[in-house]
């Protein structure tokens, strides 16, 4: 029995050697800008283009999303042909405002989706990976032709689970994969090349999201802003309340 114990343990050293959860992501990290740059980004802002195909619609719409961590993020979506519509989430409940009406939303799904959205921002800005009181456990190794992927899983303090698909030959974030709480739905997500560059952090250019395996949305980045934000909290409630950003 003893004997077979310390094989096993040779086994796991071989395999992950020094590689725990903690330091997989801690080197996905020191690859897309060191956790000093991170550690930085009290605010962001994104304009991305985004085509969401399906058997009803063909939908191409310019967003313009503000966060502000750790739980706050304000989507305005202005499609091609339909009015501008604004929607947040302020930490605590979600707000919208549509042909200058703002009001609170009520409907579960769309609460979802908001507080989806600050998962997706959670896993670009890899540090909040680590925030205090989460959990990370070592779930899988994917073996691709060229390369695997490790696949490890996140619990935050609030029971919310993302898992986190990260190259074992340069340690480049693939993607990753969370589903609504008490929900089947699964949604994944897959980057192309990290190379965009904004003050010393790597961002995605483009981004395909799935949801239970059928691609739902093409996201490209445009532009991204870190720490611009002016506004205070209320800006995240009151949506007719305008960006102030500064200026460098």
């Amino acid at each position: 029995m003893k004997c077979f114990l310390a094989v096993l343990f040779v086994c796991t050293v071989t395999i992950y050697g020094t590689n725990t959860p903690q330091q997989i992501i801690e080197k996905c990290i020191a690859r897309h800008g060191g956790q000093q740059n991170f550690q930085k980004i009290k605010n962001l802002y994104v304009k991305m283009d985004m085509h969401s195909k399906s058997e009803k619609a063909d939908i191409e719409s310019l967003s313009e999303q503000y966060f502000r961590f750790p739980n706050k993020i304000r989507t305005e979506i202005n499609p091609l042909v339909n009015p501008p519509t604004k929607i947040s989430w302020d930490g605590k409940d979600a707000w919208q405002l549509v042909k200058n009406n703002l009001s609170k939303i009520q409907d579960v799904g769309q609460r979802q989706d908001l507080k989806e959205s600050l998962r997706f921002v959670k896993l670009i800005v890899l540090t909040s990976l680590l925030e205090k009181e989460s959990k990370l456990e070592y779930d899988k190794h994917v073996k691709r032709k060229a390369y695997g992927i490790h696949v490890i899983l996140q619990t935050n303090r609030d029971g919310e689970k993302i898992k986190i698909y990260i190259r074992d030959d340069n340690y480049e974030l693939f993607g990753g994969e969370f589903s609504w709480q008490g929900d089947n739905t699964i949604f994944k997500v897959f980057l192309d090349q990290q190379n965009y560059w904004v003050e010393g952090v790597c961002f995605p250019r483009k981004a395909r999201i799935y949801r239970n395996n059928e691609k739902v949305l093409d996201v490209k980045v445009r532009q991204v802003k870190i720490n611009r934000l002016k506004n205070g909290n209320s800006f995240f409630s009151d949506l007719k309340e305008k960006p102030r950003m500064k200026r460098r």
